[in-house]
C-alpha cells in the first residue's frame, strides 16, 4: 500500500509519488504495460447470397454448412429465413444443428432440377 502524501508537498512531489506507487503496483502483480495500436480488422472474402445459391443449385440434395452462428436464436432464424425463400429464394431446405457450442445452418437446393 503507498504512503499517503504528507501535507505541504508540491504537485510534483505528489505526481512522482503517485507514479512510484504505480510502478510498485505493477512490479507486485507482474502485470505489464504494452503501448500498441490494435490489429485492424480484415474480414475474410465471403460469398455472396447469389455465389451460394448457385453453387448448392450446381449440387442438388446435398447439403453444405452455409453460416456457423454462436447462439441458438441466430441459427433457427437464419435457417427460416432461408426455407421462407427470402434468403435464396424458392426451392431451399435448411435445418439448424448445434454441434458443440456452434450453431449451424445446413442448406440444400431440393427445387426444379433437383
Amino acid at each position: 500500500m503507498p504512503e499517503p502524501v504528507a501535507e505541504g508537498n508540491t504537485m510534483q512531489q505528489q505526481e512522482e509519488a503517485a507514479l512510484a506507487a504505480v510502478d510498485e503496483h505493477l512490479e507486485l502483480s507482474r502485470v505489464s504495460l504494452t503501448w500498441e495500436e490494435p490489429p485492424t480488422r480484415h474480414w475474410p472474402d465471403k460469398l455472396t447470397g447469389v455465389e451460394i445459391a448457385a453453387a448448392l443449385r450446381a449440387r442438388p440434395n446435398v447439403p453444405a454448412i452455409v453460416a456457423r452462428h454462436d447462439r441458438k436464436t441466430r441459427g433457427v432464424a437464419h435457417a427460416e429465413r432461408v426455407n421462407s425463400g427470402r434468403e435464396f429464394g424458392p426451392g431451399f431446405e435448411a435445418e439448424h444443428w448445434q454441434v458443440g457450442g456452434e450453431h449451424r445452418v445446413y442448406v440444400r437446393y431440393t427445387g426444379v432440377g433437383a
